[in-house]
C-alpha cells in the first residue's frame, strides 16, 4: 500500500467519525442538572440534592448526598458512597426537600417513584457515610 492511499483512507475515516459525532450531538438531548446545597445548623455537614432531567424523553432522577462542608458540591455526583437517598422521579414532581432537624439529623421529603420505574435504584440510608448524621424520610401524598 502506498502512502497516498493510506493518507486518503485516514482522512476518510476521520471525516466519518466527525460526521457521526456531529449527528449524535445534534440528535441526543442533553441532561439538565440542578444542584442545591444546604448546610447543617452548625455548618459542619451539608446535604447536596442533585436532580437530573432530560427534555424530550421523560427522564428524571433525584439524589441527596451528605458530607463535610469542606468538600465541593461535585462530590454529590462523583462519589456515590456519600448518597443517602436516590430515586427515579416523575418529571413533573417537585424535587426532594432537605430539612436539617439539628446538627446531626436530616429529613428528606420526597414524592414516590412513578409507576413502572426502576425500584432497584431506590436508596434510603438511615445514616450518612460517616455514621454521624441520622436521616429520616417523609413521603409526599
Amino acid at each position: 500500500m502506498n502512502s497516498k492511499t493510506f493518507v486518503v483512507g485516514f482522512f476518510v475515516a476521520v471525516a466519518v467519525v466527525v460526521g457521526i459525532s456531529v449527528y449524535l450531538s445534534a440528535t441526543v438531548n442533553d441532561v439538565d442538572k440542578s444542584i442545591l446545597s444546604v448546610s447543617s445548623p452548625d455548618g459542619r455537614y451539608k446535604a447536596v440534592r442533585v436532580r437530573l432531567t432530560r427534555s424530550g424523553t421523560p427522564y428524571c432522577f433525584d439524589s441527596v448526598s451528605v458530607f463535610l462542608t469542606v468538600y465541593p458540591d461535585s462530590f454529590a455526583e462523583s462519589e456515590r458512597s456519600y448518597q443517602v437517598f436516590a430515586l427515579p422521579c416523575a418529571v413533573s414532581s417537585p424535587a426532594p426537600q432537605i430539612t436539617w432537624m439539628g446538627n446531626d439529623a436530616l429529613r428528606i421529603t420526597y414524592s414516590p417513584a412513578p409507576a413502572g420505574s426502576e425500584t432497584d435504584k431506590l436508596r434510603h440510608r438511615l445514616v450518612d457515610a460517616s455514621g454521624s448524621v441520622r436521616v429520616s424520610y417523609l413521603v409526599r401524598k
